[in-house]
């Protein structure tokens, strides 16, 4: 299922040059086009379609990768932020609260909940 995602997403990329995004674009921002949250039209010429944006690909095999792990560490009784401030330790050693949030992306409150588990 993975890689039926991931093959999707490179032929996505693939197909879409710079040229013809910019292009469609344009056609978007200087001509009549209604929207809807999974839809572009342009004078009712169907534009992009939710599953073949790149974001929505990169979030739901995000998701998806995250979902497996959860049932993988269940054995290990820890949770995926918890695995991740693990493998992070793991890789730059001894590191402060703030330093493990940073890395992350994430604050200081929520890594010290994390780490407090």
């Amino acid at each position: 299922m993975y890689l039926q995602i991931l093959l999707n997403l490179y032929t996505f990329i693939r197909k879409c040059d710079e040229f013809y995004l910019m292009k469609q674009i344009e056609l978007a921002l200087n001509s009549m086009y209604t929207y809807n949250v999974y839809t572009y039209y342009f004078l009712g010429v169907f534009l992009m379609d939710i599953e073949k944006i790149l974001g929505y690909l990169l979030n739901t095999s995000a998701r998806l990768i995250k979902h497996d792990m959860e049932k993988q560490l269940i054995d290990f009784d820890i949770t995926t932020a918890q695995w991740a401030v693990l493998k992070l330790l793991d890789s730059w050693g001894e590191l402060t609260q703030t330093e493990i949030a940073d890395k992350l992306k994430s604050d200081k409150a929520t890594v010290g909940f994390i780490v407090a588990r």
